[in-house]
């Protein structure tokens, strides 16, 4: 009789050592990041339609990220569409690859859209000189362009932004690709 033995799969990839916990972590993660692409909740989708939904998730982000800057500081700038889209999309990934709990994919999403925040405001108000943002007079900043306060609130908001992801991506994979009758998980 054969049994099923976790160790047996490897899904196409050379097996990683015993010894090497890196490449078996690694191994796992590469694993786990092509299936969860290819397989969205038991739907398959071609790239195109990964593309389509990234795009229009994008949007939502930039969209939702304006609004937040519009009634938060009373104005914001084009470039912020961009860089919301970008980190909705971040704050995605990590809250739907992560098997971690929600404080420490939290925190990832803070430390990823500080990255985020800190390299674009390199770009923008340090090198095109543009003037986007300036957190010069805060306490405890890098460079006037991310601050400890700011990155604390990403914090607080990457935790309401992952089911207002996770609806968003269920509610453009029935609108976008779901067929007349099928049911979708």
């Amino acid at each position: 009789m054969h049994y099923f033995h976790p160790d047996s799969v490897n899904f196409g990839y050379p097996a990683p050592k015993k010894e090497n916990t890196a490449s078996a972590v690694f191994s796992f993660l590469y694993t786990f990041s092509v299936l969860s692409h290819t397989f969205m909740g038991g739907i398959c989708m071609s790239k195109s339609q990964k593309r389509i939904l990234h795009l229009c998730l994008f949007f939502i982000g930039g969209l939702g990220y304006n609004l937040i800057e519009l009634l938060w500081r009373g104005r914001t700038h084009p470039s912020m569409f961009l860089i919301g889209g970008l980190c909705f999309e971040l704050m995605g990934a990590i809250h739907t690859r992560s098997c971690r709990t929600l404080p420490v994919r939290c925190g990832l999403c803070a430390l990823g859209i500080t990255a985020v925040e800190f390299i674009s405001g390199c770009i923008l108000n340090r090198w095109f000189q543009w003037g986007v943002w300036d957190y010069s007079r805060m306490k405890y900043n890098l460079l006037g362009q991310v601050c400890l306060l700011y990155s604390l609130f990403w914090l607080v908001l990457s935790a309401l932004a992952c089911p207002v992801y996770r609806w968003c991506l269920l509610g453009l994979r029935r609108l976008l690709f779901a067929r007349r009758g099928a049911k979708l998980p």
